[in-house]
């Protein structure tokens, strides 16, 4: 049941935002000085944090996500803002550019693909500013195409058919990339896309439009932050919090506690045999498995080693999960990369059931120490001391101190 809402769990800043939105709009005109002369500035202001940090954090998205958004209010507050022709040209760029930054990489704010990203954007601006100057009737004829069988719906569309067909792909695409990798910048995203076109579509006052366009700035701004922190305390390669991290919480563990020291067994020798690439995903595997073990907390502690806190329980009760744990591991099974198999994931997957060729399984196994803690003992030593007792006892084993 709980799988049917996992989809969900990166979309509550969204839904906050669109409450506070909700309750505060009615206020925001009784705003007194000088706040009521911040709003129109807090836009510019988030936009600037934004782009300090995404040039910090190497998160060209983010910045240009937040740059759309900001010409958006651009254009509300200039004289086209009541013109037809550029509010159907922004409900088709800005929907078809935020896709576009769906299906890209995320690169420092300073590297070719961002330069690359912010120059179509700006090419297609320039484009649209000169066909509304220059060639009007070509860019009228463009926006206002439909085909004939248009007429045959019982209802009149409200933006011209160009117009909502590419905001209907543009919204499809960032929908289904959701779904496919449901992570907060897709979720943010997605939230964007419908922000800004409904900032397009509808009326508001200036005080309600900064109201909006803040609010979104401060999602993503809130996301840098959140990205800031992954940095500095998850490992990158298995996503378990790091070494940073652990040294963090074991400062903060209480008077009952125990830890667990695992290490994968003749991990260098494997490495020897079937190289790096194949190496880092078996501790991808393993990380996989420990970051599911009950009542406890996994950390990479470095290398092929990783640490289990079980805060608030003996060594009998986190014998039975790391066992479960162990035997886990143990029956688990990876398949090498076939060597006809193409490197391309998605060509590899068609192969797959289609007399591809048999590729060798491998498995490991885990030796754990676990300890308990002790007055004038560091529980952290004590584990690792019982980790290279289960090793030197034959490994795939769990051993307490």
């Amino acid at each position: 049941m709980l799988e049917l809402f996992r989809p969900l769990r990166y979309l509550w800043l969204p839904f906050l935002l669109i409450i506070g939105y909700y309750y505060s709009a009615p206020l925001i005109h009784q705003l007194e000085s000088p706040w009521n002369q911040l709003l129109p500035w807090l836009p510019s202001l988030l936009s600037l944090l934004i782009l300090l940090l995404a040039w910090r954090f190497h998160s060209h998205r983010a910045a240009i996500a937040a740059a759309l958004l900001m010409l958006v209010q651009q254009w509300q507050l200039s004289s086209f803002a009541s013109v037809a022709e550029w509010q159907h040209g922004l409900l088709a760029l800005i929907p078809a550019n935020l896709a576009l930054l769906a299906f890209s990489k995320e690169r420092s704010l300073l590297s070719l693909s961002a330069a690359f990203t912010t120059m179509i954007i700006l090419l297609q601006a320039g484009a649209f500013w000169w066909l509304y100057h220059y060639q009007l009737p070509i860019l009228q004829h463009w926006l206002q195409w439909q085909p004939e069988s248009i007429d045959l719906l019982p209802f009149q569309l409200p933006y011209p058919f160009t117009v909502m067909l590419v905001q209907l792909l543009a919204g499809l695409a960032v929908f289904f990339n959701w779904l496919k990798d449901q992570q907060l910048f897709n979720s943010y995203l997605l939230f964007t896309l419908i922000a800004s076109s409904y900032l397009i579509c509808t009326p508001l006052s200036g005080a309600e439009q900064a109201l909006i366009i803040s609010l979104a700035l401060l999602m993503w701004l809130l996301l840098l932050f959140s990205h800031s922190h992954d940095l500095a305390y998850l490992d990158d390669l298995t996503g378990l919090p790091g070494r940073r991290a652990l040294n963090q919480r074991l400062q903060n563990l209480g008077r009952r506690h125990c830890i667990a020291m695992t290490d994968i067994d003749h991990f260098k020798r494997f490495n020897d045999t079937y190289g790096h690439d194949v190496g880092d995903q078996v501790l991808k595997l393993v990380a996989s498995k420990l970051s599911r073990v009950r009542m406890g907390t996994a950390y990479r502690y470095g290398g092929e080693e990783f640490c289990i806190v079980f805060a608030g329980k003996r060594v009998e009760q986190a014998l039975p999960a790391l066992e479960e744990l162990r035997t886990s591991i143990e029956a688990a099974q990876m398949r090498l990369r076939s060597d006809q198999r193409p490197d391309d994931n998605q060509k590899g997957k068609k192969m797959r059931g289609n007399n591809s060729p048999q590729a060798d399984s491998v498995s490991v196994t885990i030796s754990i120490g676990v300890a308990e803690r002790q007055p004038r003992l560091d529980t952290l030593k004590e584990a690792d001391k019982a980790l290279y007792e289960a090793k030197a006892t034959g490994r795939n084993c769990v051993v307490s101190a």
